[in-house]
């Protein structure tokens, strides 16, 4: 065997091993949830605003990775509306959830619903569903921060009646590389 079929085959692992490569890092996950919590929007202050920061990266502060996916949930666990007492709601309110990124005022996602009359009760219910939004980086960092803003509005005058609401935040993320990673929720 001649040294220049070695040197080709050399050459050849060699280039199927530094592509390979990034495939060959573990890739590594996490995830965390906020405490459920409760906001009840009235027509007389429609909006609620929540500041929330979500840090996807190493656990380990020499740790390398590079995160490849991250999502923010909202699990709304319930929506409830009591329209005023005594009467028929004229005018049925909706309600709308929006996610801006705080850095560039982009909106990330809206969600919008319109309650129906409650027809034999006195309250209408929503909710009982999970909410997932992609907010991948679209380059591969070693670690992915962002304040997100969440906003909960619903309409004002002429419509009537209190609407609570119960929610929690979400969020996931999936790198390349390193041992752990973190995934944390904060309010700054």
């Amino acid at each position: 065997m001649s040294a220049r079929p070695s040197l080709q085959l050399l050459g050849l692992a060699l280039a199927l091993l530094t592509t390979g490569c990034p495939l060959l890092g573990s890739d590594v996950s996490g995830d965390t949830k906020t405490e459920l919590a409760k906001t009840l929007l009235s027509p007389s202050e429609p909006i609620y605003r929540h500041r929330v920061q979500m840090y996807v990266g190493p656990k380990k502060r020499f740790d390398s990775v590079r995160v490849y996916d991250a999502s923010l949930s909202i699990r709304l666990t319930g929506l409830q509306w009591k329209p005023p007492a005594g009467q028929d709601a004229l005018v049925l309110p909706w309600f709308r959830v929006r996610i801006f990124d705080e850095a560039d005022g982009r909106l990330v996602q809206e969600l919008s619903f319109v309650f129906e009359h409650p027809r034999g009760t006195d309250t209408a219910q929503l909710g009982g569903a999970t909410y997932y939004m992609d907010v991948s980086p679209r380059n591969l960092p070693s670690r992915f921060e962002t304040t997100f803003l969440i906003e909960f509005e619903r309409q004002g005058p002429p419509s009537e009646g209190p609407i609570q609401l119960s929610w929690e935040l979400g969020a996931s993320g999936m790198a390349n590389g390193g041992e752990h990673l973190l995934v944390s929720l904060s309010y700054p």
